[in-house]
């Protein structure tokens, strides 16, 4: 939920999970691929370009090969 829908920083989704009003994407993002939960109204694709800004809360970083929470 840290993501918006914004004109900042160019992401390419990869995957879309839905969960309730919310969505699940995989998207690669500046220099790496994350996961990213949204409320949008938009219609989103696997493939498409979109453009994202964070908020200043509600951002996990964790270790991709052992899940650690980093951050």
């Amino acid at each position: 939920e840290a993501f918006t829908l914004d004109k900042k920083i160019k992401a390419k989704i990869i995957s879309i999970s839905e969960m309730g009003k919310e969505e699940i994407l995989t998207i690669d993002f500046l220099t790496h691929r994350v996961r990213a939960i949204i409320n949008s109204d938009e219609e989103l694709q696997a493939g498409k370009e979109i453009y994202l800004g964070l908020k200043n809360k509600g951002i996990f970083i964790f270790d991709s090969n052992s899940g650690e929470r980093l951050f």
